[in-house]
């Protein structure tokens, strides 16, 4: 089960759905000391979701990362296409790319990665299935037209948001809240946000 449709908490949990909230971001060129241009970017997204842990959930602030469309592109690998919600779990190499893409790899380098364990891919990308809350659109795929309810959130994409009614995690605007992941997507969700900050680069690695 993807949401948690009979008793949602009366808080905000990691993961959660929210609405309402406006988020922010500066554009500019290269950091500097001195006096220089930059933008400020105010979107407000028709939906957004609480990368806040929940017992952390408070004092006024709260980490927020935008709703988006998928990327077309998940379509071409044969195994998100079936399910995108695959890509929130970790899977074997062979199951990370293209049939197409995987045949055009050179033996040795089909073999290496067969050697491999489970892994996460698309490391940054959560996906959220399909819900009445969320509607349709269209995405285009090798010409033909496809109708997708899935939505992702990107982790680089998280904002922070200071709202006077986010008190505490049980003090929070409940009326923005749409939806609750279940206890087994939030574990999912949790899991592949530790992930994506705990990699360890290969110049750290002992």
């Amino acid at each position: 089960m993807s949401y948690e449709l009979i008793a949602p908490d009366k808080a905000y949990r990691l993961g959660d759905i929210v609405e309402g909230f406006v988020l922010g971001a500066a554009d500019l060129d290269s950091p500097s000391i001195a006096p220089m241009d930059y933008q400020i970017r105010i979107t407000l997204p028709r939906f957004a979701a609480v990368l806040t842990p929940c017992c952390s959930v408070g004092q006024k602030t709260l980490s927020l990362a935008p709703l988006v469309k998928v990327n077309p592109r998940f379509f071409e690998n044969g195994y998100f296409a079936a399910d995108l919600a695959r890509i929130n779990r970790p899977m074997w190499p062979k199951e990370t790319v293209s049939e197409a893409l995987w045949n055009r790899l050179p033996e040795d380098e089909r073999q290496r990665r067969l050697g491999a364990s489970l892994d996460f891919a698309v490391v940054e990308i959560y996906i959220y299935e399909p819900n009445d809350f969320l509607p349709a659109y269209a995405v285009t795929h090798h010409g033909s037209s496809i109708s997708v309810q899935h939505y992702m959130i990107d982790f680089r994409s998280a904002h922070r948001v200071d709202c006077k009614q986010v008190v505490k995690p049980n003090q929070v605007p409940l009326g923005a809240k749409l939806l609750q992941l279940s206890r087994d997507s939030r574990g999912e969700l949790r899991e592949k946000l530790g992930n994506y900050f705990a990699r360890i680069p290969k110049e750290d690695e002992v």
